[in-house]
Formats: structure tokens, sequence, C-alpha cells
């Protein structure tokens, strides 16, 4: 399973959390509803994940069994190429407003749009870089917000949901001058073969 390093990373000291404290829900979309718990056996944090400037911000959770539920499929191999103009979704149980004080009982998700990198970093150009290893998306009124970090941007090409990006970080919610950035899941096609069976 995939998510952002900075979820499962102490910010201190850079260490991966303790898998033992790190559970995956399954099988629903609200929180009211029923959920099948899997515990994490292994927390994967790729090497080159800088916590200062979330670059290579990814993590593999390895699960202690399979999900083996019909309902819950994997999206295709990582979407990549171009994706600048694309439409996306994007998922994540964060906030729903902009002060981060009211949190939903279901899964949210939004349409956005996947901005090319040059346009990202003349919005960013003051707070962070935005490198290759990452990917932005914007829309309003909605947008990813506080607690959607490690959720998912997907798109869908040939036919297919493909994960393009991983919520990564943003600078506010839904603001119209700074788009949300995304882990790019295709820079690391290779490391997460290398880390799955």
């Amino acid at each position: 399973m995939l998510t952002a390093a900075h979820c499962v990373v102490d910010t201190t000291f850079g260490l991966p959390a303790d898998p033992a404290s790190v559970q995956v829900l399954s099988g629903t979309v609200s929180l009211t509803g029923f959920a099948r718990r899997t515990d994490v056996a292994e927390i994967i944090v790729n090497s080159s994940y800088n916590r200062f400037t979330r670059d290579a911000d990814i993590a593999l959770l390895r699960l202690s069994r399979p999900i083996n539920n019909t309902t819950i499929l994997p999206v295709a191999e990582p979407a990549d190429g171009d994706l600048a103009n694309l439409n996306a979704t994007i998922l994540g149980w964060g906030s729903t407003d902009p002060m981060g004080t009211t949190f939903p009982t279901t899964l949210q998700q939004a349409e956005v749009t996947v901005l090319d990198n040059r346009a990202c970093n003349r919005s960013f150009r003051r707070l962070n870089r935005i490198t290759g290893n990452m990917i932005c998306a914007s829309s309003t009124p909605a947008d990813v917000c506080r607690r959607d970090d490690g959720g998912p941007l997907v798109v869908l090409t040939d036919g297919q949901l493909k994960q393009a990006g991983i919520t990564s970080f943003g600078n506010d919610c839904a603001n119209r001058r700074f788009p949300a950035v995304f882990t790019r899941v295709s820079e690391f096609s290779r490391w997460i073969e290398q880390n799955t069976p």
C-alpha cells in the first residue's frame, strides 16, 4: 500500500514509525460503517526522502495479510508521461474547512486539474522547489486539505484508473495561488517493484 513518507516518519529524527502503531482500514467509505483492520508488518520509506523539502515523499506499507475483498481493487500501474491539463480525482479524509477544524465521516473526493511543473514552480518559488519527483494539481473550491496527506491522485488513462500521485503538501486549502503538491508515483515505479512481492 502506498502512502506519503511524512505520514509514517518521525518529524524530529526522520525515523519510520513502529509498524505496530499503524493499521490500515479497508472495506468502507464511512468511518461509522464496518471496516476491516489490517496490521502493518513493515514500513518501507524511500531512501531519497527529504523531510525538509518533501522530495521523494513516498513509503510502502507491507501488510501482515492480504486484503481479500472483491470491492477493493488495486489501481493499475502508475500513470506516466505528460499529465498536464488532465482531469484527476483526489480522495481523502481531510478537513472540509480551511481552518482545519471540521472532518468528514465519509471519504471525500474532488476533481482537480493537473498542472505543469513550471507553472507550479512559479507558485512555490519562495517556499519549496517543485522537483521532477512531484506533480501539482489544483481546483477551487475543492482541494486537498489538512489530513488528506498520503491519499491518492488518480487519473483515467487508456480506460484504466491509474495512480498519478500521493498527496504530499500545499500551502493552505483550496488556495488558488498555491496548488496541491503530490509525489509523482511514476518516478518510483522501479522502487515499488523492487519492494513488493
